[in-house]
């Protein structure tokens, strides 16, 4: 009778077991398909510097581009001829003087 008993818990043990073998399993196949899913930190680097060379705030367009590059040269064209003008304002001044 107590070798009945005892073989009767063994198995009961060994169910137990069975059971919680069954869900660990499964717990990790839950997790090893989430992991597969999810972004490697290599991945999520090479993304990060995809991101930072196309960032819209600093992205310009080639006509904005071009508008800000003709009001530059317009400015240098402009400080350059005011520039020559004082000149020959300067000049016109000293042959009035020396005349």
């Amino acid at each position: 009778m107590l070798a009945l008993i005892q073989i009767l818990d063994i198995k009961k043990t060994l169910y137990i077991l069975e059971s919680d073998a069954k869900r660990i399993k499964s717990v990790i196949e839950s997790l090893s398909e989430e992991i597969s899913k999810s972004a490697r930190k290599e991945e999520l680097a090479i993304l990060n510097r995809q991101y930072k060379m196309f960032e819209p705030l600093e992205y310009i367009r080639i006509q904005d581009l071009d508008k800000l590059l003709d009001e530059k040269i317009k400015n240098h064209r402009h400080k350059e001829l005011h520039k020559a003008w004082q000149c020959l304002d300067g000049q016109a001044g000293l042959k009035e003087k020396f005349h």
